[in-house]
């Protein structure tokens, strides 16, 4: 159990700071699309926080 909280913990910051990455200006000339993956990207984050809420409770 221990290990899977860790996984976890480390996707979900790995995925926030791509998000953040890929929000604030990754993709000067086209950043809809920067937007539209980061916006992918933290939905995934979402999925991995409630996963990592239901291991936790």
């Amino acid at each position: 159990m221990i290990m899977t909280v860790v996984f976890y913990l480390v996707g979900l910051t790995l995925l926030l700071v791509m998000a953040y990455v890929l929000w604030s200006g990754v993709g000067r000339r086209r950043p809809a699309i920067a937007r539209a993956f980061a916006l992918v990207v933290l939905a995934v984050a979402a999925w991995i926080a409630w996963q990592l809420f239901e291991v936790l409770f």
